[in-house]
């Protein structure tokens, strides 16, 4: 598989600059090779199925490029799990455009793309909490705590998040937030490729371009530190210099 393209990232990044309060799941495009999703606002227990009727219709083997953009304040914990399960399954990558956030369980979706990717510090976290009122006993709340606890750590487990994300979010009393740095974001591998993802990835690729192992991620690493994201011709430069001819 080679590198996503930058140029439609940028271009879904521009598409969806909207904010909004009512949850809306809509697919932008007809172009067969690309399913793109925008999620934005709520996340509801209705959602999951939602989500389903909408893109299942669309998708294919012809689908090169799935994307899932986020813009949510959080919401339904169990719903937010359900997506972010169904779209790992899917192999959908996530992003946050500049002008939206993904705050609270709209972090457990994020966390589910097999490539992450934001350009500013708009990922918020806090512990989960309950929507239940009235008088729980110790020992239910016990109970509670520690079963929401198992799943948190499950789920990031599942998605090859380090244990130190689901550590810091669970010191983060449910009426904060904790806004977390671009460069905390990535320490908690948070953005960028999921690393079974990218496993999978360079074994096909060096074969691909007839290298080793070693060979192929010191051309890869060349090509990342020369060749810029953000240029046409970030393609070019990238096949030049992994084809040995720069």
């Amino acid at each position: 598989m080679k590198p996503f393209h930058a140029s439609i990232f940028l271009a879904l990044m521009l598409l969806f600059v909207k904010t909004t309060h009512a949850a809306q799941i809509q697919l932008s495009g007809s172009d067969p090779n690309l399913v793109a999703v925008e999620f934005s606002g709520e996340i509801k227990p209705a959602d999951f199925d939602a989500l389903r009727r909408l893109i299942e219709p669309r998708l294919s083997t012809n689908n090169s490029f799935r994307w899932f953009l986020l813009n949510s304040n959080g919401g339904d914990v169990a719903t937010a799990m359900k997506i972010g399960r169904y779209i790992r399954t899917l192999e959908f990558d996530t992003s946050i455009n500049s002008n939206a956030r993904c705050l609270s369980s709209c972090v457990l979706i994020f966390a589910a793309g097999l490539n992450r990717n934001t350009t500013k510090n708009n990922i918020g976290i806090h512990r989960p909490f309950g929507t239940s009122v009235g008088s729980v006993s110790r020992e239910d709340a016990t109970k509670n705590y520690r079963e929401m606890t198992t799943r948190i750590y499950d789920y990031f487990n599942e998605m090859n998040i380090p244990r130190s994300l689901p550590e810091m979010m669970l010191r983060i009393p449910p009426e904060e937030m904790k806004m977390l740095t671009f460069d905390e974001s990535v320490q908690f591998g948070l953005i960028g490729k999921d690393p079974v993802a990218q496993e999978r990835d360079d074994s096909a690729n060096a074969k691909f371009y007839g290298l080793t192992r070693l060979e192929y991620l010191a051309r890869r690493k060349r090509a990342l530190n020369m060749c810029d994201f953000l240029s046409p011709n970030f393609d070019k430069c990238y096949e030049a210099i992994l084809n040995g001819r720069r």
